[in-house]
């Protein structure tokens, strides 16, 4: 035992002596004749199994058996004891036969040249795993599969991994010497075997856990689809705040523990399932379950938000025609080269088709239409005039101008590095952006008149049908016939499809304003008085009473007060975090952090679920769909 490390893991091992006291620290220790040093007892050792402190020593070197060991007993008599023994003789001489003994076989020993060896060969195999680490680190960490259809070095076929190894090999001997090695005699096991790299994945991916487990603080993301091979396919995810080593700076990280079968819907059944995969993995939060204002569930942004626009789409027969003739549009150009072709001459752009559930796909379809629809109709109009599109299809070339601003944000909404306060934010702006979008018919129309005079067409609603009511007696039997065709698309469709959006996300994004509300004293301090704090501190430490405590509200106002002197304005919660442990203030702000901590770790969406599937859709396409 040569450390301070050592001998604080032989103290924490040994047990309490019969009088229930711990073993103390002091014990390890001697000091020198002027009794201002402490020298470790680097010779002692404790034995489970014997229930003993030993000296080694002693135990190896001395003829006396009553001389080799210390049996327990009550250590407040310890000292003593170990005190007369390291001063007697006997000790003294094997104390010097030892420690002459370890010089001998690091030097001139039978055994040195032999340790030596091993040591050689033990930093050479040490120094070879880095290498094939440092590869399986770089393969994974972007998504690339290992394996290729052959494990031979040499091959063109045989994967990533190898290929990998064998650019670098030109200029490392080590790498090189061991490949050629293994290339000679690849039927014996080596490190480069897929049982080997499937082992380096899972070491890699079992520090990456245990690295979240030490985080404390993360949530869970599941979500599920069926895949190529008809399987319905779950992905679970998990979020937390890590402190990176090499900067400092905390970060928000998202990481895709596994994939698992599982087709089963009910809600019991679905949290059951969780709570079996977690524990799988040694992440046991039954007693969180248990306390149920401690887990707090957060919708997906992105699937609410792409909600929201289905919803709206199909919300009056007129919206779904048109959405169902834009995609006729695609269809009528893509079915035949020439006339994509045409398409493509007249716009420089392309049209896409039409997703039956993703709203974001809806609006890439929208987008050349919207852009570029009068270069859309000559490019029909070529079509038309060199007889090459029939009746039926010129009656799909119908379009109305709509664009809604939801992709920016449902782009946005799918970094992993933003907090719930930004898709609150987001979402705030977004209904203010349709509210405002639907006082402004007057303007639309006035916009959608100039784009029709451009294109020569009559800038009319088209008369379906006539509403009839009943006529006032100040009113003449014309203005009472009926509504003009303008007013009833203003109220049947513009109305209809703004107030359902508008109603829409006020709805499914309540949980994320109740969250926003919860952590208020961390995201809403500078505006709000020492009253309000104390209450919404309050409620924060009664809903989390296991991570914060009453003095929560005493270190927002402190830090409400120094904030403008110490901080750049409007620090994002993550940013505010940062910059409390750049300036090393985490001890006076401790409560703050956790907050900010707990708070990060809330999903805003499972997009990155979502990219695990599309990986999944490759792989399976290539290879598991084709076998049993």
């Amino acid at each position: 035992l040569t450390s301070q490390a050592d001998l604080m893991e032989l103290r924490n091992s040994i047990p309490a002596d019969s009088d229930g006291r711990s073993f103390s620290e002091y014990l390890l220790y001697s000091k020198s004749s002027n009794g201002r040093e402490k020298i470790k007892r680097d010779w002692l050792t404790w034995s489970k199994s014997k229930g003993a402190l030993f000296c080694i020593p002693c135990l190896l070197l001395s003829n006396e058996l009553e001389k080799k060991s210390c049996i327990t007993g009550k250590w407040c008599k310890l000292y003593q004891k170990l005190l007369e023994h390291e001063r007697s003789s006997q000790h003294q001489h094997c104390y010097w036969q030892w420690r002459n003994l370890q010089q001998s076989l690091q030097s001139n020993g039978i055994n040195s040249q032999l340790q030596k060896q091993i040591q050689s060969e033990t930093e050479k195999h040490k120094a070879l795993l880095e290498r094939l680490l440092d590869a399986t680190l770089f393969l994974a960490s972007r998504n690339l599969t290992f394996r290729g259809s052959s494990s031979k070095i040499g091959d063109a076929h045989n994967g990533n991994f190898l290929g990998v190894l064998e650019l670098v090999l030109h200029y490392n001997p080590l790498l090189h010497d061991y490949l050629e090695k293994v290339k000679q005699s690849q039927e014996k096991a080596h490190y480069l075997s897929w049982e080997s790299q499937n082992k380096f994945i899972e070491l890699c991916g079992q520090h990456v856990l245990n690295t979240i487990l030490t985080t404390i603080y993360f949530s869970v993301i599941c979500d599920a689809t069926p895949d190529i091979s008809h399987t319905e396919q779950n992905v679970l995810i998990l979020r937390y705040v890590h402190k990176y080593k090499d900067t400092g700076d905390w970060k928000i990280y998202v990481r895709l523990v596994e994939f698992f079968d599982f087709a089963k819907k009910n809600g019991q059944e679905i949290a059951e399932m969780l709570l079996q995969r977690l524990q799988k993995h040694s992440i046991d939060i039954a007693h969180t379950c248990e306390k149920k204002p401690l887990a707090t569930y957060s919708s997906c942004t992105r699937h609410s938000l792409n909600l929201v626009g289905v919803h709206a789409a199909e919300s009056c027969p007129e919206i779904a025609t048109f959405f169902a003739c834009v995609n006729r549009l695609y269809v009528l150009f893509s079915g035949h080269p020439e006339k994509w072709a045409i398409l493509k001459e007249k716009t420089g752009y392309s049209l896409y088709s039409r997703s039956e559930t993703r709203w974001s796909a809806r609006i890439k379809s929208i987008h050349p239409v919207a852009k570029h629809f009068p270069s859309i109709i000559a490019a029909l109009d070529s079509i038309i005039k060199s007889n090459k599109i029939s009746n039926e299809a010129l009656s799909e070339a119908k379009g109305l101008e709509m664009y809604f601003n939801f992709e920016e944000r449902n782009l946005l909404l799918q970094s992993t590095g933003i907090s719930i306060d930004t898709e609150a934010a987001n979402i705030a702006d977004l209904q203010e952006e349709m509210q405002f979008f639907r006082n402004e018919w007057n303007a639309i129309i006035s916009e959608a008149r100039i784009v029709a005079n451009s294109m020569e067409v009559v800038p009319e609603f088209k008369i379906n049908w006539q509403r009839k009511r009943k006529r006032f007696h100040e009113e003449s039997p014309d203005e009472a016939t009926s509504e003009s065709a303008e007013a009833i698309f203003w109220n049947t469709v513009f109305y209809v499809a703004m107030d359902n959006i508008i109603s829409e996300l006020n709805h499914r994004f309540q949980s994320v304003r109740d969250i926003c509300n919860d952590f208020a004293p961390v995201l809403k301090f500078r505006s709000m008085n020492a009253d309000e704090i104390i209450t919404s501190c309050e409620k924060l430490a009664n809903k989390y009473s296991q991570d914060q405590t009453s003095g929560l509200a005493s270190e927002v106002q402190h830090l409400k007060k120094i904030y403008s002197a110490t901080f750049q304005n409007n620090l994002r919660p993550l940013d505010l975090l940062n910059a409390i442990y750049k300036m090393k203030l985490e001890t006076i702000f401790g409560e703050i952090c956790i907050a900010i901590r707990i708070f990060c770790t809330m999903p805003v969406t499972v997009a990155e679920g979502d990219r695990a599937f599309s990986k999944l859709f490759i792989i399976k396409n290539y290879l598991r769909s084709t076998v049993s």
